[in-house]
Parts: C-alpha cells; structure tokens; sequence
C-alpha cells in the first residue's frame, strides 16, 4: 500500500518536472509545418509609445459660435469671449486706363435702332376715317353743339368718364371693306385741320392733312387743343346711305300684313284688375302664300308592347301619310325596338320610287323584342335639318319603355337637350295603355303637340288626319315681341312652327288702364327669306272672348310650369302654383289634389 502511494507520488512528481520544462522552454521552441518546403521568415518591428500636446485650433473669420463636427469640443463661454480680427484687404495693383479711339466720333454716328417709324406715312393716312355722330332727322336741333374729333377705327373701345364720344360706325364682323362709311363733310374736316394747324402751316408747326389724325400716343385729353364746334351735320348724304341701306333690305324681306287673318280677343272678368286676351294667326283664305319643302322622319315603335294589330293599323295609316309627300319634300323611317334601324342611311327625296320603296319596308314589320325609346329617337333627332325649313319627327308609339333608360322625366330631358329646338317633334298614339305624360311633354318642350286616338281601331283614319295639318309649313323659327305686353304673362313661350292647317295662338294678360294698344311682331324664316308681320289693335275695339280664353291661358301656363318641374324636379312652390291654377281656373292635370 505504501509502496502504490511512493509509486503514483514519484509519477506525479516526474510528470510535473517534464510539463514545467517544457512550459519553460515554449517562448523559444519553433514549430515547423511538415508540408511547407521552405520557413517563413518572421520580422519583428520595435514600437514604443510616446505623450505629445494637443494641436492648436486654427482661427477662423466665421462668427458662429457653433464648433464644427470636426473641430474639438470648447466651452461656450470661451468662444464668447474670443474676438476675431479682421481680415486685410487686398489691394491689387491699378491698371493703366484702356483708350478707345475716335470714341466721340463714333457715338455721334451710332443711333439707336426705333421700333416704328415716327415719319408721316401716306397708307395710314388714307385708312383712317372720320367718323361722324348720326343725329336723327325727326329730333335735330339748329342749337346742338356735338363735339367731334378724328379717332381710330376702333369698335370696342369704351369711352371712359369725363371723355368725348367717340364717333364710329361699327365695321359689320370686322371687315374694312364692308364698313358702312357715311360720306365725309369736306369742309368740316378742312376746318378741324385749319384749326389744329393753328389757321396754316407755320414754321414749327406739325402740318395735318385732311383726313388723316393727329395720333400722338400718351396725349392726355385735358392738354390737346380745343376741339372746333359744329352746330350742324350734313344730314342730305346720310339720309341718302341710310335710304340706300334700308332699300336693299327689304329685298330679303317680306311683309305678311296682307296674308294673314289676325284676330284679337279679349276676356275682362268681372272684379279683377287685368284682362286676357287671345291672339290667333291664320293665312287668309284666297291668298297665295308659298309653300316651303319640309323634312320629315317617321319613328316608329314596333316592339312587343304595341302588338301586332295595333302595329298594323298604324302601318296603314302611315302609307297613306307617305303616299302624300310632296317630291321636293325629304324622309326618312325609323324603326326601333331593342336597336333603332332605318329604312335610309339619310333622309332621301320624297320621289316616286322612294315612296314605294318605304311602303315596301313598312309592309314587312312585326312586333317584337323590347322597347328603347330613347335610343331609337337619338339617332334621328341629331340630324341637321336644312336652313330655314321645317324639320318635323312623328313618333308614334305608346311611350312606355321596357329597357334602356326607363325614367320617362330623364328620357324628356336628355331629348329635349340633344334636340335643342332643331326639329318639331310631334307624338301620336291610340288606345289605353299610352303614356300619356312623356307623349305629352316631350313635345310640348319640342315645339310639337301629341294626339292619342281613344281607340286602336281609329289609329288608321287619325293618323293621317293629325299629320295633315303639318303638310304646308308656311314659316319657321317664329320668333314674337309683344312690347310692352309683360313676356312672363304671354304663353306659349316658345312658338311653333307656322303651317297652313295650324293656326298659331298666343295668350296673355293686360292691364286696361295701362294697355291701351296691342303691338305684335311676328317674323320667322322661310327658306333664305325672312318674314314678319306687325299686327297693331285697341284692346277697346277688340272683340269680346269669353271665360274659356283665361281657362286656356292658364291650361298652358301650367304646361310651362309641369315642363319647368320636368326639368327641376317637383318643388313645393311649382307645385302649388300647378293646384292653384286647377282650383282657380277648373283645369284638370296630373298635378290636382
């Protein structure tokens, strides 16, 4: 046992010896990779490690207390109390003065360049008129005093406070060529130049020739000499221009005074302050008034809402209004359902052939598929129709459409948009299941009427009898000025279109104390011609109407007022007004309580 321990104590102790050796001798023992043929030479390098001051700042000319990130940290109070010095100027050696030669010489040579020529030009001179003030023959005065003054030619130019009139006649769409020039007073012009002139051409003083103006740009008005004053205008040779004016005027003009029947009547209720009156225009039975060409498109509804009799029978009312166009007359049929389709490309003339031809299509209709009123009157009721003649849509159907825009108030309003009065659309239809308001509305807003037959079986023979009256259209665009009648009493607002078989009716209101006299100006245009008549009557001496004039008075004021809420949507106020004229008057509308 004693043996083991000496044993495992002399190991111990040996291997001690052996791991202190050799941790001893590590520093100096080299190890060497067996794989590499040659040592790596080992280079050692001294380095010691030595205390030097820190660098002194470098004064800088910036006055901002703020340190730079790269400069070290300072106290602030020790910027504060630092003061820079300021810096030196530099002073550069002086230049010997440049000598430009013959300086004076060539700046009394050199002129700047103008931009206008100041010197008198002849050209100008002979474009620049006198414009002469026109006082009326009826109202001139020996007395008047008019100040004149050569200007311009200058149509939009406003005459500021405290300054003259400038004298001018305006140059029709701008054109010089086609101003109307009145001839120039000679003498007068003479006289105003005499009088700038200072009574001659005197030295010094700039000479004015006759008819040419003195424009001195930035002359204020107080600082040019007196203007000259005449007491009269040569009135002889303006009378004459404005005769000459008025005569070739006339030659595009015709006066219907003598070929229409206007009569007047008048309604004065009993414990009111104004009256009605009722005014119809009609052509003179025995007078021969031209016949102006029309152009004329069909719409037709053949969906399966209509039905196949009620088609029919409104097919052969239909030839017989075809079979009755004039060749110088233009048409066109348009068929809709889902999709509108036409029986021309164009309106096409109403010429033998044609006709037959159209008579050919409408005898091949069947009614089917859905209704879309909307697009079927679009296409057609965007066509230009010709200057100065009638343009009419017959739309026959039963207004109730089953797809597309269904909203019959949005269908009136977006026709009545892209119509904009170009064509006269009337309506027609027959039976029960009529939609009577859009029919009704849609052309009273298009200067038309709508008629609806009570039966189908009458569709035939009614047809061609509401469409008769649109057969001679005598003038169109009729345009009204009532003088002094008030406009917002007078309806309708907007006037149909003037046909041999439709009298024109207008109504309105006066005031007997007020009113004496009824003045009337009807014109429209009949092809390239216009037309008009003055129509002149007493209220006193016009013929007694009875109750039923105020009744359609208001019968169509109402209409404008259910076509204004067409428009903008049912208010209270234009509702009230509707039930207030059915209460007072006994008219029945959609609108009555």
């Amino acid at each position: 046992m004693i043996r083991r321990k000496l044993i495992f104590l002399l190991s111990f102790t040996l291997s001690a010896s052996v791991y202190g050796l050799f941790f001893a001798a590590a520093p100096y023992i080299a190890f060497v990779n067996l794989a590499m043929t040659a040592s790596i030479p080992q280079k050692y390098y001294p380095v010691s490690m030595k205390s030097a001051p820190a660098p002194e700042p470098v004064p800088t000319a910036a006055t901002d207390d703020t340190p730079s990130p790269a400069s070290p940290s300072r106290k602030s109070s020790g910027i504060l109390e630092r003061t820079d010095a300021p810096a030196e100027a530099i002073t550069l050696p002086p230049s010997p003065p440049v000598e430009i030669p013959k300086l004076q010489e060539r700046a009394a040579q050199d002129s700047v360049p103008r931009d206008h020529d100041l010197a008198d030009d002849p050209e100008t001179g002979r474009v620049i008129d006198a414009k002469i003030l026109e006082i009326d023959q009826d109202v001139a005065r020996r007395d008047i005093q008019v100040a004149r003054r050569f200007v311009r030619p200058s149509p939009e130019r406003i005459v500021a406070e405290n300054e003259f009139p400038v004298l001018r006649v305006p140059a029709p769409g701008g054109d010089e060529q086609n101003r109307l020039l009145l001839p120039p007073n000679t003498a007068l012009m003479k006289e105003m130049a005499d009088a700038q002139n200072g009574g001659g051409e005197g030295e010094g003083k700039p000479r004015v020739e006759v008819g040419v103006s003195s424009l001195s740009a930035g002359t204020p008005v107080e600082e040019q000499a007196p203007l000259p004053v005449v007491t009269m205008l040569e009135k002889e040779p303006a009378i004459q221009t404005m005769n000459e004016v008025k005569e070739e005027g006339q030659k595009k003009f015709t006066f219907l005074d003598d070929l229409l029947d206007l009569t007047l009547e008048v309604y004065q209720p009993a414990g009111e302050v104004q009256g009605y009156f009722q005014l119809r225009a009609a052509p003179k039975s025995g007078k021969k008034i031209q016949i102006l060409p029309k152009d004329v498109t069909f719409v037709v509804d053949a969906s399966n809402s209509i039905g196949q009799r009620k088609l029919d029978l409104t097919v052969r009312g239909l030839k017989t209004v075809v079979s009755r166009l004039r060749p110088e007359d233009r048409f066109n049929i348009a068929i809709f359902r889902n999709n509108p389709n036409q029986f021309q490309p164009d309106r096409v003339s109403a010429t033998d052939p044609n006709k037959k031809a159209a008579l050919d299509y409408l005898g091949q209709l069947q009614a089917q598929g859905e209704t879309d009123v909307y697009q079927g009157m679009l296409p057609v009721i965007k066509e230009s129709p010709r200057t100065g003649l009638p343009s009419v849509l017959l739309f026959i159907s039963d207004g109730r459409p089953t797809t597309g825009m269904r909203d019959g108030r949005l269908i009136i309003n977006e026709l009545t948009a892209d119509n904009a009065l170009r064509n006269s659309i009337y309506a027609f239809s027959g039976g029960r299941t009529v939609n009577r308001y859009l029919l009704d509305l849609l052309a009273c807003r298009n200067k038309g009427e709508s008629h609806v037959s009570n039966t189908i079986d009458t569709m035939e023979t009614e047809l061609p009898k509401f469409f008769s009256q649109l057969e001679d259209p005598l003038l169109t665009d009729l345009q009204a000025d009532y003088g002094k009648i008030a406009l917002d009493t007078v309806f309708p607002k907007t006037l149909p279109d003037f046909y041999r078989g439709q009298a024109v009716t207008i109504y309105g209101r006066f005031d007997p104390v007020r009113d004496h006299e009824f003045v009337m100006r009807l014109a429209g245009l009949a092809g390239e011609r216009k037309k008009e008549v003055i129509f002149r009557a007493n209220f006193a001496d016009a013929k007694t109407g009875d109750d039923s004039i105020a009744r359609r008075w208001a019968f169509k004021k109402a209409y404008e007022i259910i076509g204004e809420i067409s428009k903008t949507g049912e208010t209270p106020g234009l509702i009230e007004q509707i039930r207030h004229l059915s209460q007072l008057y006994g008219i029945h509308t959609s609108y009555d309580e």
